[in-house]
Parts: structure tokens; C-alpha cells; sequence
């Protein structure tokens, strides 16, 4: 039987995430030229709708699909049984839950390639992250990965370690992707440019 209160709690909490996209794509707005506001929202607005049938389709199996070392196990569609993560709420719930998480991880990286990318290789960039890198890093933590199997799950380790280690990834994601994108790009890496 599923709890009532920890569903209905899951899904606010979902909601929260998701409002995390508006937040997101006014502050990216504010921070770029007002010719490029339109690129940078239709971005954010893209890493939901490229990221959530990603997710759904390869992502959540490779996080949670399966308890190997580095990767869960491949489940299009999200059709397997997800009994082993014990689940006291609906697994379509949870989906939802790990989906908003995962479109908001693709958010983070468009701040930082704003006027950097075009919308073409930004996509792609998006798609990549709720393929395979959100839900590789995920699995490693919450989906019976290497991190969770040395104990990371545990409570003291949750309340000590957990924080470091989700943000460490958050952080070398947000780092390395736009690292990696703008040695990708032949433009030159300012975004203004040169006045005389």
C-alpha cells in the first residue's frame, strides 16, 4: 500500500523543482543581451521537453534499472519492475520526481553557455545530459552504484557526506560540460564583442 502523505508530499516537492526552470530561465535572461533573451528561454524550455523523453526512454533505466557498479541497466520505456528501491509511493510518481531533477541538472549548464552556443548544439547538449550523463552520475549514488555501495547511503553518511558528494558532481557537471562545449565552439570565447 502506498503512503498518501509521503505521494502527495512527493509531488510538491516536484512541483518545486519544476518551478526551479522559471527561476532559472529569468535569471539567465537578466544576465544576457536583450537580442539573445528569446534563445536563452526557448533553451530552458528545451531541456524539459528534449530531457523528459530522454529520461524516459533510456535515462531512468540507466539509473535505477539495475544495481551494477557504474550503470543501472537498459529499460526503454520504463518497463521493468522497479521493486528492488522499495518504493512507498507510486513508481510513476517517482518518475516524475527524478525527471524534474533531471531536466533541472541540464538547466544549470545553459546559465554558463548563454550567447556561447547555438540552439542546434545546445539540444544535443541537453539531450546528452538526460541520456547518459545525469542518469550515470545518479546511479552512482541513489541507484545501487559504487558510491552508494561503499556505504554512502547510510544515515551518518548521508548527513555528513552525501551534501559533499552531490555537490561536487553538481559542480564538476556545471563545470565540464561548458568547458567542453566552448572548446567545441570556433568562434572566439567571449561572448561580447571588441569594441574600439
Amino acid at each position: 500500500m502506498f503512503s498518501s502523505v509521503n505521494t502527495c508530499w512527493t509531488l510538491v516537492a516536484a512541483f518545486l523543482v519544476y518551478f526551479m526552470q522559471a527561476g532559472f530561465a529569468l535569471c539567465e535572461a537578466g544576465f544576457t543581451r536583450a537580442k539573445n533573451t528569446g534563445n536563452i528561454l526557448m533553451k530552458n524550455m528545451m531541456d524539459f521537453c528534449i530531457g523528459t523523453p530522454c529520461y524516459w526512454i533510456i535515462g531512468f533505466g540507466l539509473m535505477f534499472g539495475g544495481t551494477g557498479a557504474l550503470i543501472g541497466g537498459f529499460d526503454p520505456f520504463i518497463q521493468g519492475d522497479y521493486s528492488h528501491l522499495g518504493l512507498d509511493i507510486p513508481l510513476w510518481v517517482y518518475i516524475v520526481f527524478q525527471t524534474v531533477f533531471c531536466a533541472t541538472a541540464a538547466t544549470i549548464v545553459s546559465g554558463s553557455m548563454a550567447e556561447r552556443t547555438n540552439f542546434k548544439a545546445y539540444c544535443v547538449y541537453s539531450a546528452a545530459i538526460s541520456l547518459v550523463v545525469y542518469p550515470i552520475c545518479g546511479h552512482w549514488m541513489w541507484g545501487g552504484g559504487w558510491l552508494q555501495s561503499m556505504g554512502f547511503m547510510t544515515l551518518q553518511a548521508l548527513q555528513q557526506s552525501t551534501m559533499w558528494v552531490v555537490s561536487s558532481l553538481c559542480w564538476a557537471h556545471g563545470c565540464w560540460v561548458p568547458a567542453s562545449a566552448s572548446t567545441t565552439r570556433t568562434a572566439s570565447l567571449t561572448p561580447f564583442p571588441a569594441t574600439t
